[in-house]
């Protein structure tokens, strides 16, 4: 028995599902890019919250504790401009 891509292909149309799932996508794929940015933004933002005071709070100097937010703010904002400008062109 060999398999034909073609037929498994053509039988898994005729379910119609897959219509079903492209119009839902391209419908809401605007709201689901901005969601997914937004539950990122969100998360980012307690995470450095919490973060930032741990690094106070049980740091070694205050050097190095500035130093690190420095850096980590840094990256940071470079990743999520870069999710916002693919978001913007999606």
């Amino acid at each position: 028995m060999s398999f034909n891509a073609n037929e498994f292909i053509t039988l898994f149309k005729s379910f119609g599902l897959t219509e079903s799932i492209d119009n839902i996508v391209s419908n809401n794929a605007n709201n689901i890019i901005w969601f997914v940015f937004f539950a990122v933004f969100a998360f980012f933002f307690i995470y450095s919250l919490i973060l930032i005071y741990h690094w106070f709070k049980y740091g070694g100097g205050l050097f190095a504790i500035w130093l690190a937010i420095i850096v980590y703010f840094s990256v940071s904002f470079i990743l999520i401009a870069a999710i916002y400008i693919s978001a913007i062109i999606i």
